[in-house]
């Protein structure tokens, strides 16, 4: 899919950034943890996140990794992925996010929505307030639409994100 098409994906508040100059932005879906980019994206994820106790093991990443959402595994179809974005070749974002399908004893889809985890979301502080994470909103959808047809979902079943957000701490 050409990234042109995937702008109808932006929320409305992200559509203004559709009309910027995208020809330099690349999107690299990590399949396993043999990629090339697995090690310093998972890094980065863990640089920022792990501390924090908000960023699973790598052995966790990599069993996600392979999950086939044609194999579904305890009632639940699941699409794993890790998407590193560049501009001009340099990192600028990572993402990563699961798409989940419940599905019946006889493998068969639910009714219900599709449901997509926000996991983690980073975007390198040169390329923050340029639009970028509108992608980061976006490219979500692209991993619903992928896990409802291995699934075998009937065509626009509804998608629900769902982030994960830490409760702030208060200091009194």
């Amino acid at each position: 899919v050409e990234l042109a098409e995937l702008i109808e994906d932006f929320a409305p508040g992200d559509r203004r950034f559709g009309t910027l100059d995208w020809s330099d932005l690349q999107v690299r879906r990590i399949r396993d943890a043999a990629d090339t980019d697995f090690d310093a994206a998972y890094e980065r994820l863990w640089a920022e996140f792990g501390a924090l106790g908000e960023m699973e093991r790598r052995a966790v990443i990599c069993d996600r990794l392979g999950w086939d959402p044609a194999r579904p595994l305890a009632g639940a179809a699941l699409a794993y992925e890790l998407l590193v974005l560049r501009r001009a070749g340099a990192v600028a974002a990572l993402r990563d996010h699961t798409a989940v399908v419940r599905v019946g004893a006889d493998g068969r889809p639910l009714a219900g929505p599709i449901v997509v985890h926000l996991s983690h979301a980073l975007v390198e502080p040169a390329h923050r307030g340029t639009g970028l994470v509108s992608w980061l909103r976006a490219l979500p959808l692209q991993t619903a639409r992928r896990c409802a047809q291995a699934a075998g979902c009937a065509p626009h079943t509804p998608v629900v994100l769902v982030a994960e957000m830490e409760m702030r701490d208060v200091v009194e």
